[in-house]
């Protein structure tokens, strides 16, 4: 009896023992499981099954000769942009440019990874670049915005977007140069200079004055289009007479003569993107041109894409990659504004033609 009574109890524990162990392995493993799917679900939403069933075609894009002239064409000087800070870059324009000329247009596509994220004053997006049904890379791009700045939450998603574009350019070997140390030194030195700016009790770089044979835009620089002066028509003298002189002077107009050839002047929609309501115009009797474009740079760019806009809606979009370029300092305030003023123009013109 005692033995019984004494050894039961021993029997007893071990078997709790051994029940409490299996039972702390059964909810190890469903735990596991359980992170497991989360993990799972975490990755499929971060990473799709369409971006994953593309995986395999990774590196096997080919091209040809003039595909990849049209990527791998060397750098011109006048191209490259240079900020404060001496960092030199192209604009996505010349990366979206070579990309469209290369596979016609249509051919490749950035897909975005999701919606955009914030995280301490920056906005990150990630992109997959798919190129004729391959995939060719994903990259995250980034682009400081503040609540209360003056760029709009759009404008840095776009931003973004736009390093993004960078980065998946520079990963497919596009555009090397920038970053390579031996023609940043002749670049800076031929075409930069770095001067102290009292203001800021710092440093700055910016272009050298007619760097290029003209003045092209820069985070430091102003452009002011060239002022030409008006002939005017030289006085007239009539021949003297026996009796009496007679002198008459005649000098034309400028703006008149000017008017009498081109038509009223266009007036300008000073409404026009700015959160007021657009003023109707009930007729147009002329385009007028605002500011002269450099010859090359972004000003230019952003000139000839406003000047192409054939519809209020894409004229509309167009001038959001004006506010986005003025905000990323690839465009002065000075330039901002007359393709600001242009583009208040275009939009009377169209509005009148009911585009």
């Amino acid at each position: 009896m005692s033995e019984n009574n004494n050894n039961t109890p021993a029997t007893g524990g071990e078997e709790n023992q051994e029940n409490n162990q299996n039972n702390q392995n059964n909810q190890n493993n469903q735990n596991s499981g359980s992170e497991n799917k989360n993990n799972e679900a975490a990755n499929n939403l971060e990473f799709g099954k369409e971006i994953r069933d593309m995986i395999p075609s990774a590196g096997t894009l080919e091209l040809n000769a003039e595909q990849k002239e049209a990527l791998y064409a060397p750098v011109l000087d006048s191209d490259v942009y240079i900020k404060p800070d001496g960092l030199i870059y192209l604009s996505w324009i010349k990366y979206s440019g070579r990309l469209t000329k290369a596979f016609t247009g249509t051919g490749w596509t950035m897909l975005p990874q999701g919606m955009p994220k914030g995280h301490n004053n920056m906005i990150i997006w990630g992109f997959h670049l798919v190129i004729k049904g391959i995939y060719c890379g994903f990259a995250i791009g980034e682009q400081q915005y503040f609540a209360n700045g003056r760029m709009t939450y759009g404008e840095a998603c776009e931003g973004a977007k736009s390093n993004a574009l960078m980065r998946l350019c520079k990963a497919l070997g596009i555009g090397l140069e920038l970053w390579d140390k031996d023609f940043i030194e002749k670049w800076l030195t031929k075409y930069a200079v770095k001067n102290w700016v009292e203001a800021d009790r710092k440093y700055k770089w910016a272009l050298k004055p007619n760097a290029f044979g003209t003045q092209v835009p820069t985070a430091n620089t102003q452009v002011t289009p060239p002022v030409t002066t008006p002939p005017v028509t030289p006085p007239v003298t009539n021949p003297v007479t026996a009796t009496t002189t007679v002198t008459k002077t005649t000098t034309t107009p400028v703006k008149e003569t000017a008017k009498s050839k081109k038509g009223a002047k266009l007036p300008e929609n000073k409404e026009f993107l700015t959160n007021k309501t657009e003023v109707p115009i009930e007729k147009i009797t002329e385009e007028e041109i605002t500011g002269q474009p450099a010859q090359s740079g972004r000003y230019a760019e952003l000139h000839t894409l406003i000047s192409g806009s054939t519809t209020i809606g894409k004229l509309k979009m167009n001038y959001e990659t004006v506010k986005t370029a003025h905000s990323k300092n690839e465009i002065t305030e000075e330039e901002k504004e007359m393709l600001r003023k242009l583009s208040n123009q275009l939009f009377v013109k169209l509005s009148s033609e009911g585009k």
